[in-house]
């Protein structure tokens, strides 16, 4: 059995049809990379060599982008889904495993470096260019993800419901859900399920999306599937965003219109600039990692760090003086 024909098995299999389709994306990403060198060899004739040539070597040849090699969060994921399909050949007994996977390590590649924050620069360009409008709706969105750290699916699964008040009158935001390809989902894990306090700014973008909703009268079409109140609305369809591919298009024409096409990455930076900025600011490494969700804070300052910009030391002045 060729290994495309193994990889085509896996995908058929009701294990995967269970996957996420986010999970789904990278596992066929990843299987791309590797039906380019497996294609045609019979996957029990694979040896644990030759999957770490591939991992070492071959993964370090310009990619089909043109970058020069994969990184390591790449080149674990694709070792990752070669073993689900070899995984799933030996349970179904196919073949026999040959493989331990164990002693593969990754050693190579380079790490992943956390993506560059919006500038304040950056960030007050956008707001220039779009107050007054109804673009400022989706400005909104990305400001507010600069002030929470949310991912971009909790942002787009935001509704009314989710915006309380505490006992000091300090807005809340319950997050508790995502948009994910036209469906309202639960949050990534359950770390992701959290209550954050906003900030002024932060809560100022919230209620004013309560309060034009209200006066557009948009709370009909507002729904969604789940039957809750979408809290950011598509102004042009007058519709909750229920896909973030639709969302980035009209982001990136804000980027365009404001001269800074050039700057637009997306809004997943919009998380890093939070941490940086939360870094600076002062804010604990536990406070950061409950605010955007993850319970490990090393794993949190090693994708969303962007350590250049930190001001080591800003907030131990008095120790400093010791010195």
């Amino acid at each position: 059995m060729s290994f495309r024909t193994s990889v085509k098995n896996y995908f058929d299999s009701e294990e995967f049809s269970k996957l996420a389709k986010s999970t789904v994306r990278g596992y066929k990403d990843a299987a791309k990379i590797l039906l380019r060198h497996f294609s045609t060899m019979r996957i029990k004739d694979i040896t644990e060599d030759d999957l770490n040539y591939f991992l070492k070597f071959y993964m370090n040849e310009a990619t089909p982008s043109g970058r020069d090699g994969y990184s390591k969060g790449t080149r674990k994921n694709v070792r990752s889904v070669f073993k689900q399909v070899y995984d799933y050949h030996v349970e179904k007994k196919l073949i026999k495993r040959k493989i331990d996977f164990s002693v593969i390590a990754i050693k190579f590649g380079t790490e992943r470096v956390p993506r560059i924050p919006y500038s304040v620069k950056t960030i007050e360009l956008l707001r220039d260019s779009t107050e007054g409008t109804h673009d400022e709706w989706v400005f909104d969105l990305l400001e507010l993800g600069t002030l929470t750290g949310m991912r971009v699916q909790e942002l787009l699964g935001l509704t009314d419901s989710d915006v309380t008040k505490d006992k000091d009158g300090k807005y809340l935001l319950t997050i508790e859900r995502a948009v994910v390809d036209h469906e309202v989902k639960s949050t990534k894990n359950n770390h992701s399920n959290r209550k954050i306090v906003l900030s002024k700014k932060a809560e100022g973008i919230v209620r004013r999306h309560l309060e034009n909703r209200q006066v557009l009268k948009l709370s009909s079409n507002a729904l969604m599937e789940n039957g809750k109140r979408a809290l950011f609305i598509n102004y042009k369809k007058k519709q909750p965003w229920m896909s973030s591919v639709v969302y980035y298009r009209e982001l990136e024409k804000l980027f365009s219109n404001a001269g800074l096409k050039a700057k637009y990455k997306g809004l997943h930076p919009a998380r890093h600039t939070f941490v940086t900025n939360a870094m600076n600011a002062g804010m604990s490494d536990d406070e950061i990692s409950g605010y955007i969700g993850h319970s490990n804070t090393e794993t949190m300052k090693k994708h969303y760090m962007y350590n250049s910009l930190i001001e080591h030391g800003r907030h131990s002045s008095s120790f400093l003086d010791r010195l």
